[in-house]
Protein backbone atom coordinates (compact mmCIF):
# COMPACT_ATOMS: atom_id res chain seq x y z
CA UNK A 1 0.00 0.00 0.00
CA UNK A 2 1.13 3.33 -0.85
CA UNK A 3 1.39 6.36 1.85
CA UNK A 4 -1.94 8.31 1.02
CA UNK A 5 -1.43 11.28 -1.43
CA UNK A 6 1.37 9.35 -3.39
CA UNK A 7 -0.95 7.16 -5.40
CA UNK A 8 -1.27 9.44 -8.08
CA UNK A 9 3.21 10.39 -8.45
CA UNK A 10 3.62 6.46 -8.29
CA UNK A 11 1.31 6.37 -11.37
CA UNK A 12 2.77 8.83 -13.35
CA UNK A 13 5.90 7.60 -12.17
CA UNK A 14 5.36 4.11 -13.83
CA UNK A 15 3.89 5.30 -17.06
CA UNK A 16 7.00 7.56 -17.53
CA UNK A 17 9.41 4.59 -17.43
CA UNK A 18 6.82 2.15 -19.69
CA UNK A 19 6.84 5.48 -21.99
CA UNK A 20 10.72 5.76 -21.93
CA UNK A 21 11.43 2.49 -22.54
CA UNK A 22 8.54 2.30 -25.19
CA UNK A 23 9.99 5.01 -27.29
CA UNK A 24 13.52 3.42 -26.77
CA UNK A 25 15.08 2.54 -30.17
CA UNK A 26 17.06 -0.84 -29.80
CA UNK A 27 20.18 1.16 -30.47
CA UNK A 28 19.42 3.11 -27.30
CA UNK A 29 18.33 -0.04 -25.64
CA UNK A 30 21.56 -1.84 -26.48
CA UNK A 31 24.02 0.72 -25.37
CA UNK A 32 21.81 1.18 -21.86
CA UNK A 33 22.65 -2.45 -21.21
CA UNK A 34 25.82 -2.32 -22.17
CA UNK A 35 26.98 0.41 -20.01
CA UNK A 36 24.94 -1.32 -17.29
CA UNK A 37 26.51 -4.37 -17.88
CA UNK A 38 30.12 -2.33 -17.56
CA UNK A 39 29.37 -1.38 -13.46
CA UNK A 40 26.92 -4.54 -12.71
CA UNK A 41 28.61 -6.75 -9.87
CA UNK A 42 29.23 -10.12 -10.52
CA UNK A 43 25.97 -11.72 -9.47
CA UNK A 44 24.07 -9.75 -11.66
CA UNK A 45 26.16 -10.48 -14.49
CA UNK A 46 25.81 -14.00 -13.75
CA UNK A 47 21.65 -14.06 -13.21
CA UNK A 48 21.39 -12.22 -16.35
CA UNK A 49 23.75 -14.47 -18.39
CA UNK A 50 21.68 -17.59 -16.91
CA UNK A 51 18.33 -15.81 -18.31
CA UNK A 52 20.32 -15.99 -21.50
CA UNK A 53 22.36 -18.22 -22.43
CA UNK A 54 20.62 -20.77 -24.31
CA UNK A 55 19.29 -17.55 -26.82
CA UNK A 56 22.97 -16.52 -26.54
CA UNK A 57 24.35 -20.21 -27.67
CA UNK A 58 21.59 -20.55 -30.10
CA UNK A 59 22.17 -16.97 -31.80
CA UNK A 60 25.74 -17.71 -31.98
CA UNK A 61 25.35 -20.86 -33.64
CA UNK A 62 23.13 -19.15 -36.27
CA UNK A 63 25.70 -16.74 -36.79
CA UNK A 64 28.00 -19.29 -37.37
CA UNK A 65 30.08 -19.08 -34.54
CA UNK A 66 29.97 -23.43 -33.94
CA UNK A 67 32.18 -22.96 -30.96
CA UNK A 68 30.20 -21.12 -28.44
CA UNK A 69 27.28 -24.10 -29.54
CA UNK A 70 27.63 -26.97 -26.08
CA UNK A 71 26.26 -29.13 -28.91
CA UNK A 72 28.63 -28.57 -31.75
CA UNK A 73 31.38 -28.45 -28.70
CA UNK A 74 29.79 -32.12 -27.85
CA UNK A 75 30.15 -33.44 -30.99
CA UNK A 76 33.48 -32.17 -31.79
CA UNK A 77 34.55 -33.78 -28.87
CA UNK A 78 32.74 -37.55 -29.99
CA UNK A 79 34.62 -37.13 -33.46
CA UNK A 80 37.86 -36.46 -31.67
CA UNK A 81 37.81 -39.11 -29.29
CA UNK A 82 36.71 -41.55 -32.50
CA UNK A 83 39.78 -40.17 -34.05
CA UNK A 84 42.20 -40.82 -31.08
CA UNK A 85 40.87 -44.50 -30.52
CA UNK A 86 41.08 -45.33 -33.71
CA UNK A 87 37.47 -46.07 -34.07
CA UNK A 88 37.46 -43.68 -36.76
CA UNK A 89 40.55 -44.05 -39.19
CA UNK A 90 40.13 -40.13 -41.09
CA UNK A 91 40.79 -39.38 -44.29
CA UNK A 92 43.94 -37.85 -46.03
CA UNK A 93 43.94 -34.58 -47.39
CA UNK A 94 45.13 -35.91 -50.60
CA UNK A 95 42.30 -38.36 -50.98
CA UNK A 96 40.03 -35.45 -49.79
CA UNK A 97 40.98 -33.40 -52.94
CA UNK A 98 40.97 -36.15 -55.22
CA UNK A 99 37.10 -36.74 -53.92
CA UNK A 100 36.14 -33.30 -54.10
CA UNK A 101 38.13 -32.82 -57.68
CA UNK A 102 36.52 -35.81 -59.01
CA UNK A 103 32.80 -34.67 -57.67
CA UNK A 104 33.37 -31.31 -59.69
CA UNK A 105 34.30 -32.90 -62.52
CA UNK A 106 31.66 -35.28 -63.01
CA UNK A 107 29.05 -32.56 -63.17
Amino acid sequence: MLPPGNEEKCTLTTLRQIFVFLSMTATAIRKTLHSYLEIADDKKIKAIYTLLEREIAESATEAGDHWESPEFIAEMNRRVADMQSGKDKGRSWDDVKRELKRKTTSR
